[in-house]
C-alpha cells in the first residue's frame, strides 16, 4: 500500500484514474488514499468501497465520468446518496447506486451493472425514477434479464427522449433460464414499432445469447428482423 501511495502522490495532475485492486481489504483503501489529491481528475473507474469513494469525492468535485463496482452496503442507502458533483454526466454503477446519484447531478449517460442477483431487482422501478429525477438522460445502457418482457414499454413511456440505447441480456446467478426466447423475437414487427416510439433514438444495440430468428443463423430471416426494427418510413435508429 505504501509503495502505491507514493506513486499516486507523484501524479497530482492526473486526469483519468483507473484504480482496481480486487485483493485490497476495505480497511486499507482509506490508508491508500489518505492525503491523495488529483487537481485535474475528471474520470474515476474503481472498485473501492462506496464509503471510501464518498470521502474521495470530497476532494475531487470535478469528476465527470464515474465507474464503480458493487456497493457492499447490505442495509440502507448507498453512501453516495445525496452526493453533488456539478460536472458528473456519465455513470456506470449498480442500479441502486445510480438512483442515488442521478437526482442531484446533471447525468445524461447511464450504464447499469449487475454484480449480484439483488442488483437486477430494482430495474423495473428504476426506469420511472429516472424520469422523475432528471430530464437530461439521453444515453442508456442496461443489463437486463431475458425474462423481462416489458422493459421496452417502460422506456417508451418514461424516457422517450433517449438517443442511444444498449440492452445486454444477462442471467444472474441463481436465476432460472427462460424456456422460450423473448417475445420480441416472436414478433419482430411489434418490437420495431416500439422502437419507433422512441422518436429521438439514433443508436440501438441488443446483446443476447438467444437466437432472434426462428431458424438460427438464417441470414435472410435476420435481415428481415433488422428491416422491421429499422426500416419504417420515419427516421429510424442505426443498429450497433
Amino acid at each position: 500500500v505504501t509503495t502505491l501511495q507514493d506513486c499516486l502522490l507523484c501524479l497530482c495532475n492526473l486526469a483519468d484514474l483507473q484504480l482496481v485492486l480486487p485483493f485490497l481489504k476495505p480497511a486499507h483503501w482509506g490508508q491508500l488514499l489518505h492525503s491523495i489529491q488529483f487537481y485535474q481528475l475528471s474520470l474515476l473507474s474503481t472498485n473501492m468501497p462506496h464509503i471510501v469513494i464518498t470521502e474521495f469525492l470530497e476532494y475531487h468535485p470535478g469528476i465527470a465520468f464515474l465507474s464503480i463496482n458493487a456497493c457492499r452496503v447490505i442495509q440502507g442507502p448507498c453512501p453516495l446518496d445525496g452526493r453533488t458533483l456539478p460536472n458528473l454526466y456519465n455513470v456506470s454503477a449498480p442500479v441502486g447506486c445510480i438512483a442515488c446519484l442521478i437526482s442531484n447531478n446533471p447525468i445524461s449517460h447511464v450504464m447499469t451493472c449487475q454484480f449480484s442477483k439483488a442488483d437486477s431487482a430494482p430495474v423495473c422501478s428504476f426506469i420511472p425514477s429516472l424520469l422523475m429525477s432528471t430530464t437530461n438522460l439521453t444515453i442508456l445502457q442496461l443489463e437486463v434479464s431475458p425474462t423481462d418482457y416489458t422493459l421496452l414499454d417502460s422506456l417508451v413511456r418514461y424516457i422517450p427522449a433517449l438517443r442511444a440505447l444498449k440492452l445486454t441480456e444477462v442471467n444472474m446467478p441463481g436465476s432460472v433460464t427462460p424456456t422460450s426466447p423473448r417475445q420480441c423475437w416472436r414478433d419482430a414487427k411489434v418490437w420495431g414499432r416500439k422502437l419507433h416510439h422512441l422518436p429521438h433514438l439514433h443508436d440501438f444495440a441488443l446483446c443476447t445469447c438467444l437466437p432472434f430468428t426462428q431458424t438460427p443463423r438464417n441470414t435472410n430471416q435476420e435481415h428481415t428482423v433488422i428491416d422491421l426494427w429499422g426500416g419504417w418510413e420515419m427516421p429510424h435508429p442505426s443498429l450497433w
